[in-house]
């Protein structure tokens, strides 16, 4: 049961994740056929992960119960267990009733947000395990951010082959990481890095009490200072991730980073809060006051102002975006936070904000299927979106 579980659960993730970034994608029969197989629909692509995803619930024990299998103490959080298949269901949950409203298909809305709540309910009543949020966010970096079963807070990890290059060292964070996190780099290095982020961007998205701003950005103000302008051209340095191991290396008299030393937090419980309170309040009515509650549950956390009804023009559902936008920053969530709140024009830039709400239901927002997967399979067709233009 145990291995079946983690094997149902595999494939309830992989199936969301083709499903996210493809729309309609291949379901396969079983692991043998080598028959080729023409796409299925995206609504049938996550039932087939629900399925998944329900029967790895099923078969798992809670994180705290997983057996040792040989090694004296559990600490990964990369295996499936009843939490991280929690998560895998109210994520796809969620996804599924978004993509209804976004693309019109058949199928109930509310049922799906319904849904969505349930299962995210059962991992903050820790009735599926215990997690549990970080008291602040310096615990938030120095802990979530770290992995390695430092937190409770973390639901699922993927664990980084720290010697590898990408995709086995991956973490969306790990672009944007300069000095003083690696202190082979000077404070200049930032102006020479492909991915930045000005310092001004970052006081605009946070208020000047919460305390993320100066948790995931080191010394936003003081290193933003007048003085520091023809150093750092205005950008900010990202501290969200502090942990490097370096390693003498034959070319160099003084050692060089060798890896970024964390795992990459996929899913933790603030995502949950905040994924739960926009699910509720796509449903409105008396689901408001919890979505309220879950927002201010994190914007506590870290210092910030609660909610209240002036902010965003009285938009709530816009104040949890925005709240995940600041709470998830460079954690690989944002786009498809985008796409199922359908602010793709608002909040992308180019040709997304002049797509039409056709375009969105002909496959815009998905990948363009690449050349040689025709090749290999002859009943395979590019989406409708892609194949128009093309």
């Amino acid at each position: 049961d145990f291995y079946a579980g983690q094997a149902y659960f595999v494939k309830g993730f992989i199936y969301f994740d083709l499903a996210r970034k493809w729309g309609d994608v291949v379901i396969t029969k079983n692991s043998t056929s080598m028959e080729v197989y023409d796409k299925s629909s995206m609504i049938d692509v996550l039932d087939e992960a629900i399925k998944n995803a329900s029967e790895g619930y099923r078969l798992l024990p809670k994180y705290e119960d997983m057996p040792l299998l040989g090694a004296n103490t559990w600490v990964s959080k990369q295996y499936g267990c009843k939490g991280s298949c929690v998560a895998l269901l109210a994520h796809l949950y969620a996804w599924k009733g978004s993509m209804i409203d976004l693309c019109g298909l058949e199928g109930d809305a509310k049922e799906c947000y319904e849904e969505s709540i349930t299962w995210s309910t059962l991992l903050i009543e820790k009735k599926v395990g215990f997690y549990e949020l970080e008291r602040t966010s310096e615990e938030v970096c120095t802990k979530a951010m770290k992995g390695m079963g430092a937190s409770q807070e973390n639901i699922l990890e993927f664990e980084l082959d720290r010697f590898q290059n990408y995709p086995m060292a991956y973490f969306p964070g790990s672009i944007w990481i300069t000095w003083p996190v690696k202190g082979t780099e000077t404070p200049a290095s930032v102006v020479t890095k492909s991915f930045t982020i000005k310092a001004e961007t970052v006081k605009n998205l946070y208020e000047s009490k919460d305390d993320r701003r100066n948790e995931y950005f080191y010394k936003l103000d003081s290193m933003s200072h007048d003085t520091m302008y023809k150093v750092n051209q205005g950008y900010a340095y990202v501290y969200k991730w502090r942990d490097v191991v370096y390693e003498d290396v034959s070319w160099s008299p003084t050692p060089q980073v060798a890896y970024i030393d964390v795992n990459y937090c996929y899913w933790r419980l603030a995502d949950i809060y905040l994924l739960r309170a926009e699910c509720r309040t796509r449903l409105g009515g008396s689901y408001i006051k919890g979505a309220i509650d879950d927002l201010n549950k994190i914007r506590e956390r870290a210092g910030a102002k609660l909610y209240d009804a002036s902010e965003y023009g009285g938009d709530l559902r816009y104040a949890i975006f925005k709240e995940r936008e600041k709470e998830l920053l460079l954690e690989g969530q944002r786009y498809y936070d985008i796409i199922r709140n359908d602010y793709v024009r608002t909040e992308l830039r180019g040709n997304y904000q002049t797509v039409t709400n056709q375009d969105l239901k002909d496959g815009a927002l998905f990948l363009m299927i690449g050349d040689g997967a025709f090749y290999q399979n002859p009943l395979l067709r590019q989406n409708t979106y892609w194949h128009r233009r093309l």
